[in-house]
């Protein structure tokens, strides 16, 4: 499943004035309608930047509900492909360089 296509799908698990905040992106487009903002007073936005504070929240909400992040994993030697891939957008989610021991 391509990135743009989970976060659209999150739009349905939001509940009444809720908000989805899409801290990551691609070339790809969000697949919304406006039925997805009828169900209550919701909002999705962007952001490139990331506070500390959002940082720590965000690991302590994961925490708390079990969440766990969708990465692709590539060895150390592969930071080159990692980087072109992150680059065209074509990772699955976060790329993460493993260094063997």
């Amino acid at each position: 499943m391509k990135m743009m296509k989970a976060i659209s799908s999150l739009i349905n698990g939001l509940g009444s004035d809720s908000e989805l905040i899409i801290a990551a992106g691609s070339g790809e487009q969000l697949e919304l309608s406006a039925m997805d903002f009828l169900k209550g007073s919701n909002t999705v936005r962007g952001s490139f930047t990331v506070q500390a504070k959002d940082i720590q929240e965000a690991v302590k909400f994961s925490v708390s509900t079990d969440v766990r992040p969708m990465i692709e994993t590539l060895p150390l030697e592969r930071a080159s492909e990692a980087y072109d891939k992150m680059m065209a957008a074509s990772t699955g989610f976060r790329a993460v360089l493993k260094i063997s021991e």
